[in-house]
């Protein structure tokens, strides 16, 4: 990654996509099935799993002993961070600023870890891959401009930098959707899809 990206990416942690705590599952607010059923903590496990790359089974048992999803996702960022295990992080459950200096995850590491997370939910989101990704945010394209066209452009089978430059100053998304032809239910309301950032 170069310099101008990473200046990017930082200025987006520094500025709107700053969330509370150290890290999020997914930009969608993910809460604990409401009948606890086995299928729906099945799934759940996963997505976490899949996401931070720590052991599903692992993370199911967090579930179903009923553990705070929000202590789930500070021990998953920090186990990603840290290269430990799930299980062994969230058994340290403290302050996570605490757990995090006893882990030893650096400043370094930590923005770096945090970078890879709002790339791989953008690229999610936008349907691109990471390099168009970072060319774009190097071209100072707002993250949320970049998801939506990129949705429009997978479904329309336009180039996402046609789209890019059909929204213009004085239209809106839905308006560049109507133009293309396709659904409008692919706008998101600006925010909405904002990609995780974790703070220290």
């Amino acid at each position: 990654m170069n310099n101008l990206t990473k200046k990017i990416l930082t200025g987006l942690v520094a500025g709107t996509f700053l969330f509370a705590g150290v890290g999020n599952v997914s930009a969608e607010r993910i809460e604990r099935p409401a009948q606890h059923q086995e299928q729906d903590l099945n799934a759940l496990a996963k997505k976490i799993s899949t996401k931070y790359e720590v052991s599903e089974k692992e993370v199911l048992s967090a579930l179903q002993d009923r553990r705070d999803l929000e202590d789930i996702r500070q021990a998953a960022f920090l186990a990603k961070a840290s290269g430990k295990s799930f299980k062994q992080v969230l058994s340290m459950k403290s302050d996570w600023r605490d757990v995090r200096k006893n882990l030893k995850v650096t400043d370094e590491k930590f923005e770096s870890v945090k970078q890879e997370f709002f790339l791989k939910d953008l690229a999610e989101k936008s349907d691109l891959d990471t390099a168009t990704l970072k060319k774009l945010l190097e071209e100072n394209y707002h993250p949320h401009d970049i998801s939506t066209a990129g949705r429009l452009a997978k479904v329309s089978g336009r180039e996402v930098r046609e789209v890019l430059d059909m929204k213009k100053i004085n239209n809106t998304w839905a308006e560049v959707a109507e133009q293309l032809g396709v659904e409008k239910n692919l706008i998101r309301p600006d925010g909405n899809d904002r990609p995780p950032i974790p703070q220290r």
